[in-house]
């Protein structure tokens, strides 16, 4: 896949599920795939990733992202999007209270 592929099915993600799905990545491998991306575009992906930081997600959730962004890269059609809605996983209520 050239690099005009790559960016232009990126590109076709919203940042949030490409937030998600990065969040599992280290570092590195962060950087390699923000790479192909435009400036704008990686800045709303690092804002949803620290928004991220703050959530609680159930790790099935957490591959729904992966498999979204995964499959958009596999096709040359975009697969339907998740939606924005992020459901928090809660919390065991504390004992003693």
């Amino acid at each position: 896949m050239s690099s005009v592929q790559l960016q232009n099915r990126l590109m076709r993600i919203s940042a949030r599920e490409i937030a998600f799905a990065l969040k599992l990545l280290g570092s590195d491998d962060q950087a390699i795939a923000l790479r192909a991306l435009p400036e704008p575009m990686v800045a709303r992906i690092r804002e949803e990733m620290d928004l991220a930081k703050r959530r609680r997600l159930a790790g099935r959730d957490h591959l729904v992202y992966v498999r979204q962004v995964l499959a958009s890269l596999v096709r040359e059609e975009a697969p339907r999007g998740i939606g924005s809605y992020v459901r928090p996983v809660r919390r065991p209520p504390r004992r003693g209270r």
